[in-house]
């Protein structure tokens, strides 16, 4: 897709310095490149943030500790069957 964005003049200037270094051979590259790391990190918050509200939903932690005990007999058999 087709966009116009303003860019500030000294970035703008910053950017073509960095055009045909590193693997980067135009300025369209670059921000494609920039928006991509962007958007990628920002979906990594958002994981992060419903991880960290899992750490205290009381629900969720009770039902992991029900889990955790359904399977400790046989997690712990299966440590001592690959410790032997």
């Amino acid at each position: 897709m087709r966009t116009t964005i303003t860019i500030p003049d000294d970035l703008a200037v910053e950017v073509d310095n960095l055009v045909g270094k590193a693997g980067m051979t135009t300025r369209n590259q670059l921000i494609v490149e920039a928006l991509e790391s962007w958007v990628a990190q920002r979906k990594e918050q958002l994981i992060d943030a419903e991880f960290a509200m899992m750490a205290e939903d009381k629900d969720y932690i009770a039902d992991t500790l029900a889990i955790e005990a359904e399977f400790a007999e046989s997690d712990h058999l299966v440590t001592k069957l690959n410790d032997d």
